[in-house]
């Protein structure tokens, strides 16, 4: 990797509320070294660095290609404070000196991306230490493995290159990792995996809980590990060898595997329940609850449940926008085509992957140290899309969407905490896309957390892509009523967990109080992977006419108190998805629902409500009863064997279309 020597890049670089101006370079009597604070500055050329004099001292600048590659001295004693490079994207250390030649300080290494990505994001290059690279990710996967309710977040992101064996990735909480490339290919890694934890004094090794991290855009050049459960993803990587969807004899449960290509075996394991869409691999191993596959190439043979459940071609997708990096272009968004029908990776085949770029100068990127609702909503009016550096923010105001084709891309599982009652985001415009973000309930109750459209607006086509909601569990009390709200017609969600905790800090049912998962009034909204947990009332209320539904995985809420109190006027509980009468037309299939109720004596009825009417085509579901208290009766309306009871086991499949009235 070379820095760039710049005539091509246009504009400053946009960087946060801008990047620190130049700090005085007139030496103060009662400044030390102690005080200096260097500054980075970027122009169309190249970059200045500034500081503080400091009398009697001076001062030298190192240079390296990249952040932990070899630092060569470039000036030394320079007692102006100033010094200026005309390339970008290099990485800067500057020590302090007294007059005798003796070292003072040395400062913080500076460049560009620190700048702006801030502390939390790590840009990696084939040319760095190697020794330091692995001190990084072990010592970041240290912290993060037990960090559950942490405010901690870190992304890594590495550019194209081939790295050394010895160099290997172990993913803990609020961690992403992403190649920097246009295609998987471009960036290579020997080992990448999620691992079992210790979720109970050493009895209880597992993965169930291994939530809020994520992989994409990578090569592995080895057999994998990747034990998760919800809120977790792995997209777009190639994996030179087999996959292990869990670890050993620990349960995980949940997750996705999407756009992605494994050259040896998929293995599930114990894994409990998984989608795996538009991927390739030379086959596939083990079963449990609910497999799904759509638009895979080489799915396994069997029938549901006992296999699999398959449907051929994905009907519509457009993958995940993601984070690119180019010598001369800089940092740009990525934005993949959409796909009609489509069966295996978007980036094995012919027709190209990528549709446009949003370019550097056309975006913002946001730090949780330093930005506010209003300078995030001002970089949006503007015609900004965001990239949201690891953080939790902490916004009082909602966060406007009104341009079309506006993207909002987190790093690190970026997490917005409403802290005035307001949403985190509401979404007036067309085409905008909401990718890799955690929208985390505040203590002061939320209508809603995220809006997805408006009753009165024309917004349309949105995409979202792993993004997360949380009720509870990160603070002593949390509250919305309903998590995600979408009026949007013509939305695709992909990986969405929706998430009234049930562990964790402030949970119970009149604590983390939360109603509904989603309400989704949008026609044709088209939902992969959707995940909701633990809400009071339905987890999901569909109103929306042409809905397409493909594995769904539900837990309904474990804390219900007592069977009076937990009614759906004559019909004991809430069911997890509930299609409303007025709804016509209506596509589900590979449904999950599970009961894990605390108490004794609490019934569901069904786990699934729906008009029975023609146009409603639900399918392929399994409801589990998970611990010995309670049942689920039916499956969908009064059809359907129970899990639980006298009259059922401890797991139901139902596996036809529910008969219609």
């Amino acid at each position: 990797m070379v820095c760039i020597a710049i005539s091509a890049m246009v504009g400053a670089l946009l960087i946060g509320c801008n990047s620190n101006n130049e700090q005085p370079s007139t030496a103060v009597d009662n400044i030390t070294v102690d005080d200096v604070k260097i500054a980075l500055t970027s122009t169309d050329s190249g970059v200045k660095l500034s500081w503080q004099r400091v009398k009697g001292v001076s001062f030298s600048v190192y240079k390296s290609l990249s952040r932990y590659g070899e630092y060569v001295p470039v000036d030394d004693n320079i007692s102006n404070g100033k010094y200026t490079d005309n390339a970008h994207y290099c990485y800067y250390r500057v020590v302090a000196h007294n007059r005798n030649g003796e070292t003072l300080k040395i400062f913080p290494d500076i460049g560009e991306e620190t700048e702006m990505f801030g502390n939390n994001v790590y840009v990696f290059s084939p040319d760095d230490d190697v020794a330091k690279v692995k001190n990084d990710f072990s010592d970041i996967k240290a912290r993060m493995e037990h960090a559950e309710f942490d405010s901690f977040r870190y992304s890594f992101l590495l550019k194209q290159g081939e790295y050394a064996n010895d160099i290997g990735i172990d993913v803990g909480y609020y961690t992403t990792v992403a190649g920097l490339g246009s295609n998987p290919t471009d960036t290579s890694i020997r080992s990448l995996s999620s691992k079992n934890r210790d979720t109970g004094g050493g009895t209880n090794i597992n993965a169930l809980v291994n939530f809020w991290r994520g992989a994409e855009n990578i090569q592995v050049r080895s057999n994998m590990t990747w034990a998760t459960s919800q809120g977790a993803y792995l997209r777009a990587v190639d994996i030179q060898g087999d996959l292990s969807l869990s670890d050993g004899s620990g349960y995980a449960s949940g997750g996705l595997l999407a756009d992605a290509r494994v050259s040896g075996q998929v293995k599930s394991g114990t894994q409990q329940q998984w989608l795996s869409r538009n991927c390739e691999w030379s086959s596939w191993s083990g079963n449990l609850w609910n497999m799904c596959f759509s638009g895979v190439k080489n799915p396994p043979a069997g029938d549901y449940p006992r296999m699999k459940y398959t449907v051929e071609e994905t009907s519509t997708i457009r993958e995940k926008p993601f984070l690119t990096f180019d010598e001369i272009k800089g940092y740009r968004i990525a934005i993949p085509a959409y796909r009609q029908n489509a069966i295996g990776c978007s980036w094995t085949g012919s027709e190209g992957r990528i549709e446009k770029y949003i370019e550097q100068d056309d975006i913002y990127f946001a730090r949780a140290d330093r930005d506010s609702a209003d300078t995030v909503n001002a970089a949006i009016s503007s015609g900004k899309s965001v990239v949201f550096a690891p953080g939790v923010y902490t916004f009082d105001k909602t966060i406007k969407v009104d341009n079309n084709d506006t993207v909002l891309l987190g790093l690190g599982i970026a997490t917005i905490t409403p802290t005035n009652g307001n949403a985190c985001l509401t979404v007036t415009a067309s085409g905008v896309t909401i990718a890799g973000l955690l929208f985390d309930a505040g203590e002061k109750k939320s209508d809603a957390l995220v809006y997805i459209g408006t009753e009165n607006s024309t917004a349309s086509k949105a995409n979202l892509h792993d993004c997360f909601f949380r009720v509870g569990g990160n603070y002593q009390s949390a509250a919305a009523d309903t998590s995600l709200v979408i009026h949007a017609d013509n939305t695709t969600c992909d990986n969405i967990w929706m998430w009234r905790a049930d562990h964790g800090n402030g949970v119970g049912w009149n604590v983390n109080d939360g109603i509904t998962g989603a309400k989704i009034y949008g026609n044709n909204v088209t939902a992969y992977a959707l995940m909701a947990e633990h809400y009071k009332g339905h987890n999901v209320e569909w109103y929306g006419e042409n809905g397409k539904l493909f594995f769904y995985q539900s837990e309904i809420a474990y804390d219900v108190l007592n069977q009076s109190d937990w009614m759906d006027g004559l019909r004991r509980g809430y069911s997890s998805l509930m299609v409303d009468d007025s709804v016509n037309s209506f596509t589900a299939s590979g449904l999950g629902v599970y009961s894990n109720f605390h108490n004794s004596g609490i019934v569901l009825d069904s786990a699934i409500t729906a008009p029975a009417k023609q146009g409603i085509n639900i399918s392929h579901i399994v409801t589990v009863r998970l611990n010995g208290n309670g049942a689920i009766m039916n499956a969908v309306n009064d059809y359907g064997g129970a899990a639980g009871g006298n009259q059922g086991g401890l797991v139901a499949h139902y596996t036809k279309q529910f008969e219609i009235d």
